[in-house]
């Protein structure tokens, strides 16, 4: 029992230690600019209730109308519903349709008629979804996937979450009306944002029309066609800078639409969310892109040529700080990102982030720190910065001092691999330490066994010779 007790006890103080022993980190995401820009909001007409602009790699908030004020999205919903398929499937699973799937939906939303028990690829579902706006593949692919509609809603608000949409809320994967469904212009244009990083999203979304092959019910090919009109070049709304996007409509949500552009280097993301009609929708969203690709160029915020620092190696020797040597540091990369064209070269500012004491010796290309590179107080971009020369370890540093550098710069484990050296060390001590226990009481118990062996030997022995003795007095 004492044994069973110290074993408990062991566990918890390693559970106790292993807890305390976590690194945590947390990684460095670049704020969006929310400044507006020297061009006046005011000489843009946009219809729409709620609208923005952004830049497609940074993030940066170009133009907003009401851009986080909580609205229906209707079929735009469905560009979180691909992006976590493309996420969480692969392209070649087969996708089964339920008579869930199928028939909860109201007789005249969009659908590809498929039938109960029919199945597609899950690249075909992708392409029935974003093209053709089809409800019921939806629901389909969010049983794939989160087993039920709730369950992939979960995935959809935790994922919205995750990308830093504050203020979106999905219960559906493909955005018909309930009020617990809105988002934001804003919230929106992160998720399409995040969408665009995957090549086979924006294969899709670019995709003009398709056929699906027949299937286990449908004997003939379904062809599939793009509602985003933008992309079409013989349409009278057509944006030769558009890549694709995703229409939306429903009663309560007006027309919304969700368009990603790009003109050369430079790419933008358009949301508009209640509109009065998708003619509205469409000529809205070919002002703000206008607007951004006039308003906004590709700037050099970063020469890494002329970039030059200098940085002093300091060592301690008889309580003072010596210099060892002065380390030039570099950066690898030029930084170009879409910013205003009006913008000043004063506008950038460039935060280093190193410490104060760089200790020798210091290697060649070897990394001492980063660079931030702000504008309007936001973190653009961080830049790693290296070493140009090395500083050796002077001769007259204290040897004590050489030791604890040497032990510094020759140690390459992280934080993380420390602690979990440190947890086996405390492992291994603690199953030496009950493994010592458990012999011992081992022995503990075979030493006991053998005196009582003993003793009963011993007595038995006696009561033989008492026995005897009787026996032979009383026969005499």
């Amino acid at each position: 029992m004492k044994f069973k007790k110290l074993t408990s006890i062991m566990c918890i103080i390693l559970t106790y230690i292993s807890a305390f022993s976590q690194v945590s980190y947390a990684s460095e995401i670049p704020l969006p600019l929310t400044e507006p820009t020297e061009t006046s909001s005011s000489d843009i007409s946009i219809e729409a209730e709620a609208a923005v602009l952004i830049d497609a790699e940074t993030g940066c908030v170009i133009y907003d109308k009401n851009k986080d004020i909580k609205k229906f999205p209707a079929s735009i919903t469905k560009i979180m519903t691909a992006m976590l398929a493309l996420e969480n499937a692969k392209l070649d699973e087969r996708v089964l349709f339920s008579h869930q799937a199928v028939f909860s939906l109201p007789y005249n939303s969009s659908h590809i008629a498929m039938d109960e028990d029919e199945s597609l690829s899950m690249e075909q579902s992708l392409y029935a979804i974003m093209l053709e706006s089809a409800n019921e593949v939806s629901n389909a692919v969010a049983e794939h996937l989160g087993g039920t509609n709730e369950g992939f809603a979960e995935m959809m608000n935790k994922k919205a979450k995750d990308l830093g949409a504050k203020n979106t809320h999905f219960t559906n994967p493909h955005g018909l009306h309930d009020e617990n469904h809105y988002t934001t212009a804003y919230d929106m244009a992160l998720i399409m944002q995040a969408a665009i990083k995957n090549p086979e999203f924006i294969k899709i979304i670019s995709t003009q029309s398709m056929k699906l092959p027949p299937t286990e019910k449908q004997p003939l090919e379904r062809p599939l066609n793009n509602n985003h009109k933008m992309i079409f070049s013989g349409n009278a709304n057509y944006h030769e800078n558009v890549v694709g996007g995703k229409t939306g409509f429903t009663t309560e949500a007006g027309n919304t639409l969700v368009t990603y552009a790009k003109k050369d280097e430079k790419g933008l993301i358009a949301v508009i969310l209640h509109d009065s009609s998708a003619k509205a929708s469409y000529t809205d969203t070919k002002t703000l892109l206008d607007y951004g690709f006039n308003t906004y160029c590709n700037v050099n915020i970063f020469d890494s040529k002329s970039y030059t620092e200098k940085i002093n190696v300091v060592y301690e020797k008889e309580g003072l700080i010596r210099e060892a040597g002065i380390a030039e540091l570099y950066a690898k990369e030029d930084i170009t990102m879409n910013l205003p064209s009006t913008l000043s070269k004063d506008d950038i500012i460039l935060k280093s982030n190193i410490s104060y004491q760089i200790s020798p010796p210091v290697a060649l290309n070897q990394k001492v720190g980063t660079l931030d590179i702000m504008y309007n107080g936001n973190v653009l971009k961080t830049v790693d910065l290296y070493s140009k020369s090395e500083v050796p370890i002077p001769k007259d540093m204290p040897s004590e001092e050489k030791n604890t550098l040497a032990e510094k710069k020759g140690s390459t484990l992280t934080g993380i691999s420390k602690n979990f050296v440190l947890i086996l060390k405390i492992a291994g001590f603690i199953a030496v330490f009950l493994t010592v226990i458990s012999v011992s009481s081992r022995i503990v118990r075979i030493r006991r066994r053998n005196r009582r062996k003993r003793q009963l030997k011993y007595r038995n022995s006696y009561y033989m010779k008492k026995n005897n003795y009787h026996y032979r007095y009383r026969n005499n």
